[in-house]
């Protein structure tokens, strides 16, 4: 006859170096405070000592600043933008509320005292269009 070995082992989150891992939601990790060290070692900058002991730890951190593209560029469908002033049509936004549409990729807003004639005169600028509405 043949002989089957089976080298039986213990498998578990510890074994496979998963401690802490979990997919329910209920497990913890238990975080470490970081040390004064780690945090000069990260850039940061020590204020004075607080009368009950503590040190307060700043570090100022530079980003280019987001344009108007990045913004928009992120948007997502139904998502509201704010703009206090005229639009392209020169009017203004009620509210200075736009509404973002992913389907046709366009923004929508309501707006009072948009004659057709100031919208006309807004979509045809130069002398000599002309529009009818």
């Amino acid at each position: 006859g043949e002989t089957i070995t089976i080298d039986l082992k213990k498998i578990d989150s510890d074994t496979l170096n998963l401690a802490g891992f979990n997919v329910n939601g209920k497990g913890s990790v238990a975080n470490t405070a970081a040390t004064t060290d780690n945090l000069i070692l990260a850039g940061f900058t020590a204020g004075t000592k607080a009368a009950d002991g503590t040190v307060t730890y700043s570090k100022n951190v530079q980003f280019a600043a987001a344009t108007a593209s990045n913004v928009l560029a992120a948007a997502k469908d139904g998502d509201e933008i704010t703009f206090a002033g005229n639009n392209g049509t020169g009017i203004a936004a009620t509210g200075g509320t736009y509404t973002y549409h992913k389907d046709s990729n366009s923004y929508s807003f309501s707006a009072t005292a948009a004659s057709k004639d100031s919208l006309l005169s807004t979509l045809a600028p130069n002398a000599g269009d002309t529009f009818t509405a």
